[in-house]
C-alpha cells in the first residue's frame, strides 16, 4: 500500500496557485508519458529502456 501525503500552501496569490497548478500537472504528464514509453519498449524489445535514452525518443 502506497501512502501519499497532502501539504497545503498558504498565502499564494491567484497567479502563483494557477502556475503551481500546471507545473504539477505537466510533471504528472511527463511522468506518464515516461512510463508508457519505458513499457513499451520492454513489451516490444524485451529490453529495459533507461530514462535517460527515453528522454530523446519524446
Amino acid at each position: 500500500m502506497y501512502l501519499t501525503q497532502k501539504n497545503q500552501i498558504r498565502k499564494l496569490n491567484k497567479f502563483e496557485f494557477v502556475a503551481l497548478r500546471e507545473l504539477c500537472r505537466l510533471s504528472k504528464n511527463l511522468y506518464s508519458v515516461g512510463l508508457y514509453t519505458v513499457r513499451q519498449y520492454f513489451f516490444q524489445e524485451r529490453k529495459h529502456l533507461r530514462y535517460e535514452s527515453a528522454y530523446h525518443l519524446y
